[in-house]
């Protein structure tokens, strides 16, 4: 059997050298799969899954970025819809206030032509008395140097009485004509 092995049987190479190199390459191949393929598989399916959770990632941060523009959109258009309904309701309080403020004015300038009306009559009435007192006095006057003698209180009241009666007479037809 030695001679088997001391035989020269492919490129010049003898069966045990065959068989040492076979069994080197073989080494070769375990250790070249242990030490390189499986902590480069290792590290490529390492990588894999980092890039598939950083995709899932994304895609998740993509979601919510659209959702939160959605709602950010429809909280705007709320918002908008609010404004205009604030703007609406201040407007309509605004005339609600005008209409009062100007019903207010109306009936204090109505007020204050009553009181102007009022204080005419009073100041007419003080003037009409005070007319009448220096009328009376102007008339007892006239009288005391017409009839000669001096007139007593009884005789100018009922003097005044008549005077005051023809006068009121006068003054109601001027008023209805």
């Amino acid at each position: 059997m030695a001679e088997f092995f001391a035989k020269e049987i492919i490129l010049g190479l003898t069966v045990q050298e065959f068989l040492l190199h076979l069994l080197n390459f073989v080494i070769l191949v375990v250790c070249l799969y242990l030490l390189l393929y499986k902590p480069v598989k290792k590290f490529i399916k390492k990588r894999s899954e980092e890039y598939k959770a950083a995709e899932e990632k994304y895609r998740n941060s993509l979601k919510f970025t659209e959702e939160s523009s959605r709602k950010a959109e429809e909280m705007l258009d709320k918002a908008r819809e609010e404004a205009v309904k604030i703007a609406e309701e201040a407007h309509a309080l605004a005339m609600v206030q005008t209409q009062e403020i100007i019903a207010g004015a109306h009936e204090e300038a109505e007020e204050i032509i009553k009181k102007a009306v009022e204080d005419s009559k009073n100041a007419q009435q003080n003037e009409r008395e005070n007319f009448y007192y220096s009328l009376s006095g102007l008339a007892v006057d006239i009288s005391e140097k017409l009839l000669g003698r001096e007139l007593k209180s009884s005789d100018n009241d009922v003097f005044i009485e008549n005077l005051v009666q023809s006068l009121d007479k006068k003054n109601k037809e001027e008023n209805n004509a």
